[in-house]
């Protein structure tokens, strides 16, 4: 993950947003502090903060970046990708030639730490998914990253928004379930999903019951050779990212280990 402030050339010293990169899914996502004023930040930016979402999904992120680099359908794009040394197209790569700079305003992205954030982001962000766990009739436990649970009835919340009637109709489509890079939310494919803050405003805190911890075994434990697929590495690559710190099984055994699914996908990102 790589992490910007966006800055404006006329106030360098202020972080107007940020944005978050995960290479693997090359998916791009926008924070705004609460106290940004709309009338500082890009159009694209300026219409959430009128609304007071300040959590960007995936896809209008993904148009503030489009609407500064050249476009993939460009009728020279492959002597512009080969001038820049790239291989192929990527949005990130020529994002980052310029800074995110652009001639139609004096908006730019200063790469940062993630704890060069403001602390209201940085506790935001601890409510991001850490996992999901499907369970039957369209509920669901969410485990976000600050340790809370909630239980969810999505019939509930979603009946009333024709774009998941699928998935409330169909139980296998509603266990298709992921989590979005970076714990941002859940999704059904890739145009169906829904937002972190979204969902924890919503649903009920719970104890964890020994029936919900054994469904989340069966669905969200891996073991070596699991992993090895999912990251395209070899036994041996598996031993190495475990010696970096990188993965961390939960259970081992002589032949083989157990992990997370997220915590290994998370690694794979």
């Amino acid at each position: 993950m790589k992490v910007f402030a966006l800055r404006d050339s006329e106030y360098k010293a202020v972080d107007l947003a940020y944005l978050f990169y995960y290479k693997k899914s090359r998916k791009f996502f926008f924070e705004l502090p609460k106290h940004a004023d709309p009338w500082q930040l890009p159009l694209l930016l300026s219409s959430f903060a009128a609304r007071k979402i300040y959590t960007v999904d995936a896809e209008r992120s993904r148009l503030w970046v489009q609407q500064r680099i050249v476009p993939p359908d460009r009728q020279n794009i492959g002597h512009i990708l080969k001038e820049y040394k790239l291989k192929e197209y990527n949005e990130f790569k020529l994002l980052m030639i310029d800074s995110g700079t652009c001639a139609q305003d004096s908006y730019y992205l200063k790469k940062i730490r993630e704890d060069d954030c403001l602390a209201e982001i940085r506790k935001r962000r601890e409510k991001r998914i850490a996992d999901i766990l499907a369970l039957d009739d369209c509920r669901m436990l969410i485990f976000f990253k600050n340790g809370r649970t909630k239980k969810y009835d999505f019939r509930r919340f979603l009946q009333n928004d024709v774009r998941f009637a699928p998935i409330l109709r169909e139980k296998e489509l509603f266990r298709r379930a992921e989590v979005q890079p970076g714990g941002y939310g859940i999704q059904w494919g890739t145009n169906l999903g829904i937002m972190y803050p979204e969902l924890y405003k919503m649903g009920k805190y719970i104890d964890i019951q020994l029936q919900d911890i054994l469904r989340f075994i069966d669905c969200r434990v891996v073991d070596t050779i699991e992993a090895m697929q999912i990251l395209n590495c070899t036994r041996q690559g598996i031993g190495a990212f475990i010696d970096k710190g990188k993965l961390f099984p939960i259970k081992s055994g002589k032949k083989s280990r157990l992990f997370l699914k997220s915590a290994v996908v998370q690694v794979a990102e």
